[in-house]
C-alpha cells in the first residue's frame, strides 16, 4: 500500500499510561512576573493575553481517548475580563470531568471555580460547558483545566495554536500505544511549519511514544467582515486514526486513499435503503407523466425539497432512521435523511447519481491531500450529465426549501466534494455558480419643501439574493421584512403600502413594491436643501476597517447591486450643486455613481458589481480602498435652492 502524502506515526506498545502526570506550568503557581505585566511588546494593545495553552490526548484510561488542557490567560484591560466566559463544547456521548477554575488577583489572593457556577447548555449536535471565572478584574490571572472523556477514536482534534488574542506558548501532544494508527496533518498558513518533537517511553511504560508541537509568541487572529470559517487561517494540526498495525505479523493496515476511503462509507449509504420499494412506486408516480430525464430530476427534487420538512440537523452519518419509507411517512427528516431519500428516488427513476461529501462553508476547506470523514459535515447529491442538456452536471441539495433544481444555497458554495461511487470514489470538482446575483432599487418620489420625502419604490431579488430574500420573509414576516429593507437608511421613515410579486414561485425573482413617506428626509440649512438620493443601497461605513489582514476576503459569490432614483424638486427650488459623475474600478470589482437633471428631476444611478468572489491578500489594500470610494460617492449631496426672482 502506497504511502500516502501526510505524515503517519504509529507505535506497537502494551496498554500503558502514566495518568497524573503534570504540565511544566503548575497548576496555581503564577509567577510575579505574570501578575505585574501589563502588556506584551509583541502585541501592546491586547485587552489580554493567553500565557500558556497546553492540550494532551492519551489513550486507555476510563475512556478509550481522554484529551486535556489547561489554560491561562494575563488581563490587562477591562475589556479583556469578557475573555473569562468559556464555553467548552463536546459531543453526546463524551463527559467533561475534573474541571477546575481560578482567579489569582495581583496581590495572590485565589477565586475558586465552584460547582454552582458551572452550567450545561443543550444543543443538536454537541452541548456545552459554559462558566465565568469568578473576580476577574484587570490585572488578574486566570486559569482552568479540564478532561474530556471520549469514546470516538477515529477523529482526535483539531489543535489550533492561533486564536483571537496573543499567545505566549501553545502546546499539544499526542501519547500513542499500538496498535494504531494515526496520520497527522499540519496546517500553517501564517506560521512555519514544525515536525513534533518525540519522546520515547521510560522504563515503567516501554513502548509508549509522545509527539509534541510547541509554539511560542504566536500572533493572534481575529474575527473579521466576509470570512466564513476562520478555522481555515489558523495554524493546526489535525489527527485521524487511519488503521492499526498487526502486532503478530508486523503488518500495516490503513486507509490511505479517497478510493479506499470511499470503499467502506459508500456500502454504508447504500445500507440506508430499506422500504425501497415504496420509493420506486414513489419515483414512478412522480414521473409517469414525464418524457424527459431533466423533467424526471426536477419533479423528485422539487417532491423532496417541499415535502420533506429538514429539523435542522447536519452531519454525513446523521440517519437514526434505517428505513427510506419512515422518512416519507413522517415528512421530516434530517439534511443527510432528505438528500439519501432523494439519491433513492433519482436512482429508482433512472437518473444516475450518487452521494456527495462536502464541508459547507461554515465548517471548513477541504485538505485534499488529507483522506478522511471528518473533514465533511453535509452530504448533498451529485447528478450525472443529462444528454438533454448538453452534458452538463448538476449538483443538488433538497435541504434548502427555497433552491430551485441546480442551484446550491450560500452555505454549500465550495470547491470540491468527495463523490461516494465504489472504487471510483474520490475528491471531484464543483464549478463555482453561474446563476447571476443581483439586486435593484428603482425608486420615483417628490422631494418638499419642508425636507420631506414621499416616494414609491420597486426592489427586486435575483440568484442567491433571491433565496436569502425568502428566506427572511419567512422569517420575518411580510412588515418587517419590508421595513429591514426600507428603513436601513431611513428609519424615520412610515411605509405606506406593501406589495409582493412571485412570493411562492422559487425560480423567479422576488420582487416587492412600496411607498413611504419620510419627513424631514432632505437636510435644511437656511435657504438650501442637502439631499442624498441613494436611498437604499449606499455604504455608510467602510466594513475593512482595519489597516492589514492576513487572510483573504470572500464575498461568497458575485453579485451586482443596482439603484435608480427619479425625484422631483419642489416648485421654488433650483440647483445649487450636482455632484460629479464616479467611476472606479479594480480586478473583480467595479463601482460607477451618476448624476443628472431633466427638467426639475434629479435622477442618480448607481451599480457596484462584485465580478470576483475572493479577493486575496496581496489585493487586501485595494479592495479597503475601492470600498472607502464608494462610502465617500454614497455620501455626495445634491444642493437646491430657492429661486430668487
Amino acid at each position: 500500500m502506497k504511502s500516502s502524502a501526510f505524515a503517519i506515526i504509529s507505535v506497537l506498545a502494551v496498554l500503558t499510561f502514566s495518568y497524573g502526570e503534570s504540565f511544566c506550568q503548575k497548576w496555581g503557581k503564577a509567577s510575579k512576573e505574570e501578575l505585574s505585566m501589563t502588556s506584551v511588546p509583541e502585541d501592546p494593545d491586547a485587552d489580554a493575553v493567553i500565557l500558556f495553552d497546553k492540550g494532551e490526548y492519551f489513550f486507555g484510561y476510563i475512556y478509550p481517548v481522554t484529551f486535556r488542557e489547561h489554560k491561562r490567560v494575563k488581563v490587562f484591560t477591562k475589556r479583556g475580563t469578557e475573555f473569562a466566559n468559556i464555553s467548552i463544547p463536546f459531543l453526546h456521548g463524551e463527559k467533561i470531568k475534573e474541571l477546575e477554575g481560578q482567579t489569582i488577583t495581583q496581590e495572590g489572593k485565589k477565586l475558586r471555580l465552584k460547582q454552582n457556577q458551572v452550567f450545561t447548555r443543550k444543543g443538536k449536535d454537541w452541548d456545552e460547558i459554559v462558566f465565568t471565572l469568578p473576580g476577574v478584574e484587570k490585572g488578574c490571572v486566570f486559569e482552568y483545566r479540564y478532561e474530556k472523556w471520549s469514546e470516538y477514536t477515529y477523529v482526535l482534534g483539531p489543535w489550533y495554536f492561533q486564536n483571537e488574542i496573543f499567545i505566549k506558548l501553545s502546546q499539544i501532544s499526542l501519547r500513542l500505544y499500538g496498535p494504531w494508527v494515526y496520520s497527522y496533518r499540519f496546517v500553517n498558513p501564517g506560521l512555519a511549519k514544525i515536525e513534533p518533537r518525540v519522546q520515547a517511553g521510560n522504563i515503567t511504560h516501554p513502548g509508549e511514544m509522545e509527539y509534541i508541537w510547541t509554539f511560542e509568541n504566536v500572533p493572534a487572529i481575529r474575527e473579521e467582515p466576509y470570512v466564513d470559517c476562520i478555522h481555515d487561517y489558523r495554524t493546526g494540526v489535525y489527527f485521524e486514526r487511519v488503521g492499526y498495525e498487526r502486532v503478530d505479523s508486523r503488518t500495516r493496515e490503513a486507509i490511505d486513499t479517497w478510493r479506499e476511503l470511499g470503499d467502506g462509507v459508500d456500502s454504508l449509504y447504500k445500507s440506508f435503503t430499506h422500504g425501497k420499494e415504496r420509493v420506486k412506486e414513489k419515483a414512478l408516480e412522480l414521473t409517469k407523466s414525464m418524457a424527459t430525464q431533466p423533467e424526471k430530476a426536477v419533479k423528485i427534487y422539487d417532491y423532496v425539497r417541499q415535502n420533506i420538512d429538514w429539523n435542522g440537523e447536519r452531519g454525513i452519518f446523521n440517519f437514526e432512521e434505517r428505513y427510506l419509507e419512515t422518512v416519507m411517512t413522517r415528512l421530516e427528516g434530517t439534511a443527510a435523511e432528505k438528500n439519501l431519500l432523494l439519491l433513492n428516488l433519482l436512482n429508482s427513476a433512472g437518473i444516475e447519481a450518487y452521494p456527495l461529501l462536502i464541508s459547507t462553508r461554515d465548517h471548513g476547506r477541504v485538505i485534499r491531500n488529507l483522506p478522511g470523514l471528518f473533514q465533511f459535515n453535509h452530504l448533498i447529491v451529485y447528478v450525472k450529465p443529462f444528454r438533454q442538456l448538453g452534458g452538463e452536471e448538476w449538483f443538488v441539495d433538497a435541504v434548502d426549501r427555497f433552491c430551485p433544481f441546480g442551484m446550491l444555497s450560500v452555505d454549500d458554495l465550495v470547491s470540491c466534494g468527495f463523490m461516494l461511487n465504489d472504487e471510483e470514489s474520490r475528491i471531484i470538482e464543483i464549478p463555482p455558480c453561474k446563476v447571476g446575483s443581483r439586486k435593484h432599487f428603482i425608486t420615483q418620489g417628490e422631494l418638499r419643501e419642508d425636507g420631506g420625502l414621499v416616494c414609491s419604490s420597486a426592489v427586486g431579488y435575483h440568484g442567491h439574493f433571491r433565496i436569502n430574500a425568502r428566506k427572511q420573509f419567512v422569517k420575518q414576516g411580510r412588515e418587517a421584512f419590508a421595513k429591514q429593507v426600507a428603513l436601513r437608511i431611513i428609519p424615520t421613515a412610515s411605509i405606506d403600502t406593501i406589495t409582493y410579486t412571485a412570493l411562492d414561485s422559487i425560480d423567479k425573482p422576488l420582487k416587492m413594491n412600496f411607498t413611504l413617506t419620510a419627513p424631514h428626509y432632505a437636510r435644511v440649512i437656511g435657504e438650501n436643501l442637502y439631499v442624498n438620493p441613494t436611498l437604499f443601497s449606499r455604504v455608510e461605513s467602510n466594513p475593512f476597517k482595519n489597516e492589514s489582514r492576513s487572510f483573504p476576503v470572500d464575498f461568497s459569490y458575485p453579485f451586482t447591486e443596482i439603484e435608480k432614483t427619479e425625484l422631483s424638486i419642489p416648485s421654488g427650488f433650483e440647483i445649487e450643486e450636482l455632484p460629479e459623475n464616479v467611476y472606479r474600478e479594480i480586478g473583480g470589482a467595479e463601482f460607477s455613481k451618476t448624476f443628472s437633471v431633466e427638467g426639475n428631476v434629479i435622477k442618480c444611478y448607481r451599480e457596484l458589481a462584485i465580478t470576483q468572489p475572493v479577493f486575496l491578500v496581496q489585493y487586501y489594500q485595494v479592495l479597503r480602498n475601492f470600498y472607502q470610494e464608494v462610502v465617500n460617492a454614497d455620501q455626495l449631496m445634491v444642493v437646491l435652492t430657492k429661486e430668487h426672482e
